[in-house]
C-alpha cells in the first residue's frame, strides 16, 4: 500500500530531532550535521533504528541542509551527491518492513530574507539538484519542512511534484500562528491547499506541543488534505550551559493523542524530542482506532475575495529597509517633555538625524512621571524633523479597543515603527 494510501487509513507517527540526539552523542553544534552520513554513518544509523524501535513509521533522511547552498558554507558543496545518496541508505539499511521514507528537504531563504522573483530561477535550480538525487534514490515522499516563505514552499512543491514523488509540506509559525514575515497560519493553508503539487500539510518546530495543538486546531479546517504536526519537546532551558528540553515523554504525547483525535494524520517531533517520546507516544496513538475525519469548511461568495498582501519589511518604511537588507541601524531614546513645550526635545532630535542617526526611540511614560503623549511627540518628531520614530507601546492600563483606536490613529498619521 502507497503512503498516501496508508494515511487513508490510520494515522502515522513520524520520527524525532536528528540534531538533539547528535548533539547528546558528543557531536558539536557547529558540525555539518548532514555530512556526518559520510564521517560517522554508523551514528545516523544508529538514531534512525532507535526511532524505528521506538514505533516510527516515518523515517526522515538526514539531508535537511544538504543542498549546495547549505554546504558550501561548511566548503563540502563537492559532496553533494555523495550525501544525499548516502543518507537515502543508512535510513533504507534501518528501517522496517513497513517503515516509510521521506526525503527531507530545507528552505534555501533565511526566515528575515525576501521572496522575489530574481530568486526563482536560481532556487529552482538548488531544489532540482537535491530532490532528484533523493527521487534517484526511490524515496517514499519528499518533506520539504521549517519553510517560513509560503512561495518558496511552494516552488519547491511544484519541483518535487515534477519527479511524481508525493509531496509533504511543512511550516513554522510562531504560537501567534505568523511566520516572522506575518504571513498568517490561514493564508498559508489557503495557499499550499490551492497548490495541486502538494499532497499533505504541516507545521514543525517553533511550537511546543500545547501551541501546536492551538495552531492545528485553526488550521484543519480550512484543508481537506492530510495534516501533520511535529512539535517541539517545549521550550529549552540552559542546566549547567546546555540547553534542555524540559517536557516529558508522557506530557508530549498526550498531545499527540489529541491531535489525532482532532484529526490530525501523521505526527512526530522536532526539536528536543528523543525516541523516548516518540515511543510513548506511539504507544498513545496506536491505540486509537482508524482515522478521524475533520471538517473541512470552504467559504463560497458571490464575488472572489482579494486577498490581502503583506507588506514586506523593506517596503514598509525605510528604518525597516535597512533592517531587511542587513544594514547596521542607530537609534537613540529621546524622553518626551514633563511641559507642554517640545521645542527642546525636537532640537535634540535634529541634532541626531543631521549626526545620521536612523530612528528616535520615544518610550511611553518613562520614569513614573506624566509627559506629553509619545504619539504626539513621535508624530511631531517625524512631522518637523522628518527622522523616524520608533514609538514604544505599553500596554498596561488600557483596553482592546483603546489600543486599536491609538494604532490606527498612529498609522493614520505615518508612524509605522512600535515596540
Amino acid at each position: 500500500m502507497s503512503l498516501l494510501e496508508t494515511l487513508q487509513h490510520k494515522p502515522l507517527i513520524g520520527d524525532g530531532a536528528m540534531g538533539t540526539m547528535l548533539y547528546a552523542k558528543g557531536i558539536f553544534i557547529n558540525t555539518c550535521y548532514e555530512q556526518l552520513c559520510l564521517t560517522k554513518p554508523y551514528l545516523i544509523e544508529c538514531v534512525h533504528r532507535d526511532y524505528v524501535e521506538a514505533g516510527a513509521d516515518l523515517i526522515e533522511t538526514n539531508t535537511f541542509g544538504a543542498n549546495r547552498l547549505k554546504l558550501e558554507a561548511h566548503g563540502i558543496a563537492d559532496q553533494l551527491e555523495a550525501i544525499n545518496r548516502t543518507a537515502v541508505h543508512l535510513t533504507r539499511k534501518s528501517a522496517g518492513p513497513n517503515t516509510y521514507i521521506l526525503g527531507s528537504v530545507g528552505p534555501l531563504l533565511q526566515s528575515d530574507q525576501l521572496f522575489s522573483d530574481r530568486h526563482t530561477s536560481e532556487l529552482e535550480h538548488l531544489f532540482h539538484e537535491q530532490i532528484l538525487l533523493l527521487a534517484d534514490e526511490k524515496v517514499d515522499a519528499i518533506q520539504l519542512e521549517t519553510f517560513t516563505h509560503v512561495d518558496e514552499a511552494e516552488l519547491a512543491a511544484q519541483i518535487t511534484a515534477s519527479y511524481n514523488l508525493p509531496v509533504f509540506v511543512s511550516v513554522t509559525v510562531g504560537k501567534d500562528g505568523e511566520t516572522r514575515r506575518g504571513e498568517r497560519i490561514e493564508q498559508i493553508i489557503h495557499q499550499l491547499d490551492a497548490c495541486d503539487a502538494v499532497d499533505a500539510i504541516g507545521i514543525n518546530c517553533g511550537l511546543g506541543p500545547a501551541a501546536a495543538f492551538s495552531i492545528a486546531e485553526r488550521a484543519l479546517p480550512l484543508t481537506s488534505k492530510p495534516f501533520s504536526v511535529n512539535a517541539n519537546a517545549g521550550l529549552p532551558q540552559e542546566v549547567d550551559g546546555r540547553l534542555i528540553y524540559m517536557s516529558t515523554p508522557e506530557y508530549f504525547s498526550e498531545y499527540a493523542k489529541r491531535l489525532i483525535e482532532l484529526g490530525v494524520r501523521m505526527v512526530g517531533g522536532c526539536c528536543g524530542t528523543t525516541p523516548e517520546h516518540i515511543a510513548t507516544m506511539a504507544k498513545q496513538v496506536k491505540s486509537l482506532s482508524g482515522v478521524k475525519e475533520h471538517l473541512h469548511i470552504k467559504h463560497h461568495t458571490d464575488q472572489e475575495a482579494t486577498p490581502i498582501e503583506t507588506i514586506p519589511t523593506a517596503a514598509k518604511c525605510r528604518f525597516g529597509a535597512k533592517l531587511a537588507n542587513g544594514e547596521k541601524v542607530t537609534s537613540i531614546e529621546i524622553t518626551p517633555p514633563r511641559s507642554i513645550d517640545l521645542k527642546p526635545m525636537l532640537e535634540k532630535c535634529q541634532q541626531c538625524y543631521d549626526a545620521g542617526i536612523d530612528a528616535i526611540n520615544i518610550p511611553d511614560g518613562p520614569r513614573a512621571s506624566a509627559r506629553i503623549s509619545p504619539m504626539v511627540a513621535a508624530l511631531a518628531v517625524e512631522r518637523e524633523i522628518g527622522i523616524e520614530t520608533v514609538l514604544h507601546y505599553c500596554c498596561r492600563d488600557r483596553n482592546l479597543i483603546g489600543m486599536q483606536s491609538d494604532l490606527l490613529g498612529g498609522y493614520a498619521g505615518g508612524l509605522r515603527n512600535y515596540l
